[in-house]
């Protein structure tokens, strides 16, 4: 039985050796890999600094012309080329038999849901509106109540 006890204290002073020497490695490397995240990060800032300042500094003193006709048809001369079949591509892969929902649309009118008038916002009138229609515009003493009859949509009696 001591024997057992022996070779188990043995064995448990082993282990925690072992793993304070591996906690101690797992530190190490976290501090390791800290330090090369910084590294990069400061390598990133200097070159990112770099590229942003270097063209500035080479080209300060020759700025390219804005409006070239050499350079604009440089860039326009092979236009024609590569839009001169589009045509007959779209027509060859049948892009006019595609769907597409704005080409066409279908959505409902209000005359096909028998809807002609839309009120979209009402208010309620401090004044009687059918008096409008017997009062010359501008006569009343409500102030609220000159509104020009042709702006009203009132139905004749």
């Amino acid at each position: 039985m001591e024997e057992l006890a022996r070779r188990q204290l043995v064995r448990l002073e082993k282990s925690t050796e072992e793993n304070a020497r591996l906690r101690r490695l797992v530190r190490r490397r976290e501090l390791q890999i800290k330090a090369v995240e910084r590294e990069f990060k400061r390598r990133i800032r200097a070159t990112s600094s770099l590229t942003i300042s270097k063209p500035r500094l080479l080209c300060a003193d020759s700025i390219p012309p804005l409006r070239n006709i050499d350079i604009a048809t440089d860039l326009i001369a092979g236009m024609d080329e590569v839009y001169a079949d589009l045509d007959n591509f779209f027509r060859q892969v049948k892009m006019h038999e595609v769907a597409c929902p704005g080409r066409r649309n279908s959505s409902a009118t209000y005359q096909d849901r028998n809807i002609f008038l839309d009120l979209l916002d009402s208010y309620v009138l401090p004044f009687a509106i059918w008096t409008l229609k017997t009062t010359p515009v501008g006569k009343t003493d409500d102030v609220s109540a000159q509104v020009s009859r042709s702006n009203l949509l009132v139905p004749d009696k």
